[in-house]
This record gives structure tokens, sequence and C-alpha cells, in this order.
């Protein structure tokens, strides 16, 4: 691994974007990938000794039409082929579920949010490995 930072690692704005750790994609590269770095997000703390700060809130995609719902179908049918536990939800589901929502999507519960903070602090404090390299103050 090579991390290269303008200044410390995690200290500019990555540390601020927000994001989820899913397996819900459309292209079976995507969710293999997703699947392989399952593992890691799971076991982030114990590795690195930083919590990750995950938010197991599940993940949702919502249709607003006939055809945006077929294209979530389909990928629900993909995940599934693939090992991946998601599942397609109709409109009365979804709306049963968050009564807010009105709607079809697709629906992971397992899927996290992340904070970058800690996982930028978790992955630079394990740059001591063989095969890891870090580089400060690249500008």
């Amino acid at each position: 691994m090579v991390l290269l930072e303008r200044g410390l690692p995690g200290a500019a704005n990555s540390v601020r974007a927000p994001g989820g750790i899913r397996q819900q994609f459309g292209s079976e590269l995507n969710i293999r990938l997703a699947q392989l770095s399952a593992s890691a997000w799971r076991n982030f703390e114990q590795r690195y000794g930083v919590d990750p700060l995950f938010q197991r809130i599940g993940y949702l995609f919502l249709s607003r039409n006939e055809r945006t719902a077929a294209t979530l179908k389909a990928q629900v049918r993909l995940q599934n082929d693939l090992g991946v536990d998601s599942e397609f939800l109709n409109g009365d589901e979804v709306e049963r579920r968050w009564p807010i929502l009105v709607g079809r999507g697709l629906w992971r519960p397992d899927s996290a949010g992340r904070t970058a903070g800690p996982i930028s602090i978790g992955l630079s404090m394990d740059l001591s490995g063989a095969h890891s390299r870090a580089a400060s103050n690249c500008a």
C-alpha cells in the first residue's frame, strides 16, 4: 500500500467525506470487490486498533418509476446470485417499514455508514508493514 498525503494522513478533506460500505452494486465486479473488503471492514478495529464508528443502519435505494424499479430488481437478482442478502421491496413494503417513504426499493440491513477520520488514522498507523509506504507533505 502507498499513501500519499499533502499533510498528515487523514488531515484534509478525506476525513470529512461521508461514505457507505455496501455490496449493492449493479455489476458482478463491483459486488465481488465489495465482498472481498467486507471482512476488512468487519475486523477493522481488531486489526488497526481504531473504532471506525460504523453505524449499521442499512442502505435503501428508491425508485420513482417502473424502469428504475426493473433495474433495481435485476440488480437484486444479481446480488442474490452472488451471495448478497439484499432484497427487492415493493411500494407497500417500503411504506410499511418507513411510512414517510412511498415507492419501491432495494434494501440491505447489514450495510454501514462510516466515518473517514478513524479509518484514515487506523490505516496510517498500520503503515509499518513490509509492503506499505507513506509520504507526507506531497504538495
